[in-house]
C-alpha cells in the first residue's frame, strides 16, 4: 500500500479522533492569527478557579513520559507490536520536541518569564514553574502521539472521542498553568499526531512472530 492510500485509510478508521482534532487546529489557527499570544494567553489566565486549579495541576501528570512508559509496560503483556509502537511514537515526538527546543529555537522564554514586569499572572499554589524552552510543548506532543496511537490500536470508535478529549485536556493544562502558550500547545499537539501517521506507516511493515507475541506468551510457553 502506498503512503497515500495508506493515509486515507488509517484517517478512516481513526475519523472520531481526528476529525475533531483538524476542526480544532482551525479553530486554533484563526484564534492564533488574530489575537496575539500574550492576548490569548491573558485571557487564559483569568478565567480559574479551584475547582480547575486541582483538576489540571492532576491530568497534566498523564503528558509526563513515565506515564507513557507504564502504558508500554501494561502493553508488553498484550502485545509486543502495540507496545513498541506507543514508546516508539512517545519517543521520536519526544526527541523532535527537544531538538526543536534547544537547538532551533533555544531558550523561548515560558509565560512566567514572558509576562515578567508586564503582567501579573495567576499562577496555580504547588506547581513547579519553569522558565524557558517553551516552544513547542512536550507534554502536549507526548499526549496526542500517545492518544492517537492508542486510537489506532483499538479502532473503538467511542474511545476515540473520549481520547481526543483527553489529550485536548492534557494540552490545556499546559496552558492553564501558565507552562505553556498556545501556539506552543498547537504545535506540539501536531508534532505527536504526525509522528504516529509517519511512524505507523513503516511500523506495519515490521517482521517477525516476535512481534505478534506478549509476555503472556512467553509465560505461558515456559510453564
Amino acid at each position: 500500500m502506498n503512503f497515500f492510500l495508506f493515509l486515507k485509510d488509517t484517517l478512516r478508521k481513526a475519523g472520531y479522533f481526528i476529525i475533531p482534532y483538524f476542526i480544532l487546529i482551525i479553530c486554533c489557527i484563526v484564534i492564533l492569527c488574530n489575537f496575539s499570544k500574550s492576548e490569548i494567553h491573558v485571557w487564559s489566565n483569568i478565567h480559574n478557579t479551584p475547582f480547575l486549579d486541582f483538576f489540571f495541576a492532576k491530568i497534566t501528570f498523564f503528558g509526563n513520559g513515565i506515564f507513557v512508559i507504564f502504558i508500554c509496560i501494561i502493553y508488553m503483556f498484550y502485545s509486543f507490536r502495540n507496545s513498541i509502537l506507543l514508546f516508539a511514537t512517545f519517543a521520536i515526538s519526544g526527541i523532535f520536541v527537544q531538538l526543536i527546543k534547544r537547538f532551533v529555537l533555544p531558550g523561548m522564554p515560558r509565560p512566567n518569564i514572558y509576562f515578567k514586569g508586564i503582567y501579573d499572572l495567576y499562577l496555580v499554589k504547588g506547581v513547579e514553574i519553569l522558565h524557558s524552552f517553551s516552544f513547542p510543548s512536550g507534554h502536549s506532543a507526548t499526549a496526542f502521539a500517545l492518544c492517537f496511537s492508542l486510537v489506532i490500536i483499538t479502532k473503538n470508535k467511542i474511545l476515540q472521542v473520549l481520547l481526543f478529549f483527553f489529550a485536548c485536556l492534557i494540552a490545556y493544562s499546559r496552558i492553564y498553568l501558565s507552562q505553556h502558550f498556545l501556539i506552543d500547545a498547537v504545535v506540539g499537539s501536531l508534532i505527536g499526531v504526525f509522528t504516529v501517521l509517519l511512524y505507523y506507516y513503516f511500523h506495519q511493515r515490521i517482521k517477525g512472530e516476535w512481534m505478534d507475541k506478549s509476555l503472556l506468551n512467553l509465560t505461558k510457553k515456559a510453564n
